[in-house]
């Protein structure tokens, strides 16, 4: 639907900061760049209103909204419990084959960290996350998790590839990825 393509892609601008915090978005303008009609771009707006990415304001126009403190809060608290708990599961459940995939991706993301790549480094990360998930077995946790993401990616993006933090969650990953290819789920989590 071409609704839910527009979120997508207006949800991708936002999260990524391609659009300034604060900036003003056009309707009109939105959907000649897009190729669309006004209406979904309006549903759009509407539906990232409800995930406090834009702020609708009547009489004025619709803006990127404010970093939320409190969402980004609670996004890490929501993706903590539910990756402690699935990275204990995976622990116990990992096969050879799907522990070579962790190693496999924690290259890649040390490749990415390497050539600068500060989006690529974020997708090998998320797609680290999200085969721990797998290998959990809780394939419906992800869904969950990606939701509660929204606001923590924010930050990540605008932080950029700057942040000390970024050669700190290196380490962890190895760490994370050596106890659950030990079957130490305790340790993992």
């Amino acid at each position: 639907a071409p609704g839910s393509q527009v979120y997508a892609v207006l949800r991708e601008h936002i999260v990524k900061a391609h659009f300034l915090l604060g900036a003003a978005l056009s309707e009109k303008r939105l959907a000649e760049e897009l190729g669309v009609s006004r209406t979904p771009v309006r549903e759009a707006l509407i539906r990232l209103a409800e995930d406090g990415l834009v702020n609708i304001v009547p009489q004025s126009g619709t803006y990127v909204a404010p970093i939320d403190v409190a969402a980004v809060c609670d996004s890490q608290l929501i993706r903590e419990a539910l990756e402690c708990a699935t990275v204990f599961a995976a622990a116990r459940k990992v096969k050879p084959d799907e522990a070579d995939d962790l190693g496999r991706i924690l290259v890649d993301q040390k490749r990415h960290l390497a050539a600068g790549d500060h989006e690529g480094f974020i997708a090998a990360d998320d797609a680290l996350h999200a085969r721990l998930i797998e290998i959990s077995g809780h394939r419906g946790v992800a869904r969950t998790v990606q939701g509660a993401k929204l606001h923590l990616d924010r930050i990540r993006y605008i932080a950029g590839e700057d942040s000390p933090h970024i050669h700190v969650v290196i380490g962890q990953h190895e760490e994370i990825i050596d106890r659950v290819i030990h079957h130490d789920g305790r340790g993992a989590r």
